[in-house]
């Protein structure tokens, strides 16, 4: 029983180090980043880093928090608006808000971002998923 301990408080250890280093990596950009990309899943999504989002995700990483102001306010508007299908993928199955109405950024939610950047299949996705069409965000 004691080894058995043992040995999970090594692995628990050991994945604490791993995750240590995916935040390293996911904030090794952070002179590109914008200056609102305020948490490592924000900076992973910003930089298109998948594994490491997957990884933020499995750990527990909020997919909903409106902590990436400025340009998007979200991470799945940022995801969409830059393109990235496996990210979208990713934090819809993570449980992210299509509809999801953005307090800041320059989009008032994941649909518009989507429109805006300009890709067909984020749109489809999104809309497939439940995104809502004729949602209205807040009038600047």
């Amino acid at each position: 029983m004691a080894e058995a301990s043992r040995l999970r408080e090594e692995l628990t250890s050991l994945v604490h180090k791993e995750l240590e280093y995916v935040y390293q990596k996911a904030y090794a950009d952070y002179e590109e980043w914008p200056d609102d990309a305020t948490n490592p899943l924000a900076a992973a999504v910003y930089h298109s880093h998948t594994d490491i989002v997957r990884l933020l995700i499995q750990d527990g990483a909020v997919v909903n928090e409106q902590g990436f102001s400025g340009m998007y306010g979200s991470v799945l508007a940022a995801a969409a608006h830059r393109g990235n299908q496996e990210i979208v993928e990713l934090l819809l199955g993570a449980g992210a808000n299509i509809n999801q109405v953005l307090d800041e950024g320059n989009f008032a939610f994941a649909l518009a971002a989507a429109a805006y950047g300009g890709s067909m299949n984020i749109l489809k996705i999104l809309i497939e998923r439940g995104g809502d069409v004729n949602i209205r965000g807040p009038i600047a």
